[in-house]
């Protein structure tokens, strides 16, 4: 509940960066960036060392016996600082045969990096045919990706944060099966 909270008072607060308890920092805009298979879409954004520091080194959620109660064990998990990237207005082309796949700080990121690798956030996908109605655009989506995990893993045991991360987007084929779209997205625990 508590990291719902934090979410719902993100998107009700008119001036975010007014928001008790929250932090935004923005990438420059992007709007004619493309993410392809040989070139993934690397979006920087100059963040606050000291929130990353609280982020990547904030201690696991306890274990026993108080969190068999599947609640509990939520809220622990949910609680303290996390750090989340807002994605908004995505322009796609051939969303119906890709999935995009989330890294973050990977220098050697290509179609081949598995999503084992300690980078991966998670892999998003497209649906609909975001065409409008009534002559009207459809808006273009926009998702939200919880970096905490994958903060832990890369930085968690750094001894120097960069003043900067980079939300890496790289776009893999999606593929039918006997003419049903199958689609899989994991998402980083």
């Amino acid at each position: 509940m508590a990291l719902g909270d934090k979410i719902k008072t993100l998107f009700a607060t008119p001036n975010v960066s007014s928001a008790a308890g929250i932090k935004t920092f923005t990438a420059p805009n992007v709007q004619q960036a493309a993410a392809t298979a040989a070139k993934p879409l690397d979006l920087a954004v100059a963040v606050d060392r000291n929130l990353l520091v609280a982020v990547a080194r904030r201690a696991p959620a306890a274990a026993g016996s108080e969190l068999l109660d599947s609640n509990t064990a939520r809220e622990r998990a949910a609680s303290g600082p996390r750090a989340l990237a807002f994605i908004r207005d995505i322009a796609v082309t051939q969303h119906k045969n890709t999935l995009y796949r989330v890294f973050i700080d990977c220098d050697y990121l290509s179609q081949g990096t598995p999503i084992s690798d300690p980078h991966y956030i998670g892999t998003f996908g497209i649906f609909g045919d975001h065409q409008g109605h009534g002559g009207k655009p459809a808006p273009k989506p926009s998702i939200v990706l919880d970096l905490t995990s994958a903060l832990k893993r890369v930085y968690g045991s750094a001894t120097e944060l960069p003043g900067r991360i980079r939300i890496q987007i790289l776009p893999v084929p999606n593929t039918n099966l006997d003419g049903f779209e199958f689609m899989f997205v994991a998402f980083a625990q």
